[in-house]
């Protein structure tokens, strides 16, 4: 129930939505998934720092709540593949990057490394400046 999930939220410093293939469109899942996130959006939005972190499906997750449309996930063909990574500015700065030794960097910008295995995904022109 909400009132679980609630109470969940509260004994939680973060929230992590990790990959898979369950369907998004109106399910339990997606509509739980829906309302801690926007538990998460509030408590940062106090002032109270809360992360969240999608991986895969957890990043279609995060992406179709904040949009409030399913309609924003397009099919890609990269099951089983291995890439480089294309990095933004803002992408080298983040948290996550920003301190990683350059040749790390490098590592990922350069080598096939990255695991990737999707079927749906967000084009990066969904997003606006």
């Amino acid at each position: 129930t909400f009132s679980e999930a609630y109470d969940i939220f509260n004994s939680i410093n973060g929230l992590l939505f990790t990959g898979g293939a369950a369907d998004l469109n109106g399910t339990v899942f997606f509509n739980t998934a829906s309302f801690l996130l926007h538990l998460a959006l509030q408590a940062n939005e106090d002032g109270n720092y809360f992360p969240v972190w999608g991986t895969c499906q957890g990043f279609e997750i995060i992406n179709v709540v904040i949009s409030r449309d399913i309609k924003i996930l397009k099919a890609f063909d990269a099951e089983n593949i291995s890439l480089a990574l294309e990095f933004s500015e803002p992408g080298k700065q983040s948290r996550m990057f920003k301190y990683a030794p350059p040749d790390v960097l490098r590592s990922f910008e350069t080598m096939e490394i990255t695991m990737n295995n999707h079927r749906f995904g967000i084009e990066p022109s969904s997003y606006k400046e």
